[in-house]
């Protein structure tokens, strides 16, 4: 069984529409992301490229997990119990940890080489 994966534009409805749902509008977000730009938050949530890091800020300013957000059910796209632990995991960090699990994570992608 393949698994498809959402593209940016796919995802981005769906921050739009998890927001809309909880009254965030992208301005909202943004301020619950300062270390983001508007203009990041708003391509992101219009369906633009996005990094993990602007994916996880999106998604704890409105109060999403990650399987909420890829929960792609109609579409054939299911997380894995593993990915869902490991999100939940990620979900009970403090930012201190949060910030050093990043940087684990960019210092194994290597295509930022």
């Amino acid at each position: 069984m393949a698994i498809r994966v959402p593209t940016f534009e796919e995802i981005g409805q769906r921050l739009t529409m998890l927001a809309e749902e909880r009254n965030y509008k992208p301005y909202d977000v943004w301020q619950h992301c300062p270390e983001l730009s508007r203009a990041t938050v708003y391509n992101a949530m219009h369906g633009e490229p996005m990094s993990v890091e602007t994916l996880l800020c999106i998604s704890r300013a409105i109060e999403v997990s990650m399987k909420e957000i890829f929960d792609f059910d109609d579409h054939g796209m299911h997380l894995t119990n593993e990915e869902e632990y490991f999100i939940e995991i990620i979900r009970k960090l403090d930012d201190q940890k949060f910030q050093r699990l990043i940087g684990y994570l960019h210092s194994l992608d290597e295509t930022k080489e």
